[in-house]
């Protein structure tokens, strides 16, 4: 067979061409990145973002972040990790369709947990996909017991004043055995004046006004309730009081309340303490 030699010269520029012809490749799309925070109508505590039980516009949590590198389409998803932590995270929510800003896009959901809570976002390419394209960080929102309390009588009696508060604890249900049983613990100060009403005490004290519990009693299968008894000797005097009342936190055990410890137990406290737990 005869063989046919291809000129150096022409090998070359057919390479050449042969190169050029050949379509760049599109370089890949960035995938996306989403930042994730929460906060609520509660002030944080010890940074602690925290909503409480069954108290309206208190129990809810704003969960909002930016979406970048964003896509017309794309779908915005919340999952919810429930204490203890163990189940899978699910679905909670509807999904929210992006339609960003140039690349941008923000997202917004309004969450109630009924006990502590993990929350992140995910990112699909639309309403079908099941594969994210991104996920956020993780944010924690804990959930406040709600507790009411009142007194009689109104006006103290002289020269020995005795008041009985009277608390009411709400709970989620699955909370109640344990924090039911959790003891008490009673605060009380008191400033006397000689005719002008006093400025509040500085200081609340364990124990003081004589400060004792009645016996904790179920009134439902997410409230019970306790009496606070104190008795403190006001003579003639001007006064002011003001008495605190709490339980300790275990959130590690029932997911109520605030991780770690918040004063509750201390021998003194500050009146303007703002959360014991």
């Amino acid at each position: 067979m005869r063989r046919i030699l291809i000129p150096a010269a022409f090998a070359l520029a057919a390479g050449l061409t042969a190169i050029g012809q050949v379509p760049a490749l599109a370089a890949p799309a960035a995938s996306p990145t989403v930042s994730i925070r929460a906060n609520s109508n509660n002030p944080k505590i010890t940074g602690d973002v925290n909503v409480t039980y069954q108290a309206g516009k208190k129990s809810i949590a704003r969960i909002s972040g930016t979406v970048t590198g964003a896509r017309t389409g794309e779908v915005v998803r919340i999952f919810g990790q429930r204490f203890p932590f163990r189940a899978k995270p699910v679905q909670v929510g509807k999904p929210q369709v992006l339609r960003p800003s140039g690349t941008t896009a923000g997202y917004l959901f309004r969450v109630q947990p009924y006990l502590a809570t993990r929350y992140r976002v995910e990112v699909f390419a639309n309403g079908t996909a099941t594969t994210p394209l991104a996920r956020s960080s993780v944010v924690t929102v804990y959930v406040l017991a709600r507790g009411t309390a009142s007194f009689a009588p109104r006006t103290c009696a002289r020269p020995t004043c005795n008041l009985t508060v009277h608390i009411i604890m709400t709970v989620p249900p699955s909370t109640l055995g344990i924090e039911y049983s959790q003891r008490w613990y009673g605060y009380f100060g008191l400033r006397l004046g000689s005719r002008a009403i006093p400025a509040p005490p500085k200081w609340l004290y364990l124990g003081g006004g004589h400060a004792r519990f009645g016996k904790t009693s179920r009134i439902s299968r997410s409230q019970y309730a306790v009496n606070l008894f104190l008795s403190f000797s006001i003579g003639n005097h001007s006064y002011r009081w003001q008495a605190a009342m709490c339980q300790r936190d275990i959130e590690a055990t029932d997911g109520l309340n605030l991780p770690g410890r918040h004063g509750c137990g201390l021998k003194v406290i500050r009146s303007n303490y703002g959360y014991l737990g």
